[in-house]
């Protein structure tokens, strides 16, 4: 029973950000003073639970190797930085909030890898997140976390000058839960799947 609610927390706080779930990027930044977006789906499944949202982004290049993007998955707003070290790796970070009837935020630390091509760009993504809900209740204080490891291996197919098209898959490793009751490690890994078009560069 405890792993069922486990599992059940896990994609509560999960869906709610969208935050682990999402990679859909390869090293490559947006140039400085360009725009790029997309939609795709996200999707995990934890204890036998299968979930996938849909979401959208929107990316800025704001100085040369680094940019800047604004998520949304499910009902959570999550924003994030990535610089670009070359084409063949980056490093990123990022925060997500969402409130329904409790308050949840999160953060991520990624690590971007890729062989880049004209056409083809196959690439991978390592992303340590912790991702938290708090509320109050009659006056108690109520709260939930997770710390999450996931890795994904994508492709990226360039369609032409502004179009792409994104498609991996990988795991996530929920490393602690903890709670108000106490606390839980859950060893069972979720399988990730993300995909996704892109306009732009």
């Amino acid at each position: 029973m405890l792993k069922k609610t486990v599992g059940i927390l896990t994609l509560f706080l999960l869906v709610f950000t969208g935050c682990s779930m999402y990679h859909l990027q390869t090293p490559q930044v947006v140039p400085q003073g360009k725009v790029a977006g997309g939609i795709g789906l996200a999707g995990i499944t934890i204890s036998d639970f299968p979930f996938a949202i849909p979401g959208f982004w929107v990316r800025a290049g704001v100085v040369p190797n680094l940019d800047i993007g604004v998520h949304s998955w499910g009902l959570g707003l999550k924003v994030d930085t990535k610089y670009s070290f070359s084409d063949w790796f980056a490093l990123g970070a990022g925060a997500s909030l969402a409130s329904f009837g409790v308050l949840i935020y999160g953060g991520e630390a990624s690590l971007y890898a890729g062989i880049p091509g004209k056409v083809l760009y196959p690439y991978g993504v390592a992303r340590l997140s912790l991702t938290g809900a708090s509320e109050t209740i009659t006056g108690d204080y109520n709260w939930a976390g997770i710390s999450m490891f996931s890795s994904v291996l994508g492709l990226r197919l360039r369609l032409g000058e502004m179009f792409s098209l994104y498609g991996e898959g990988g795991i996530g490793v929920p490393l602690a839960i903890g709670s108000s009751a106490g606390s839980t490690t859950l060893d069972d890994p979720g399988f990730i799947f993300g995909l996704g078009v892109s306009v732009g560069n």
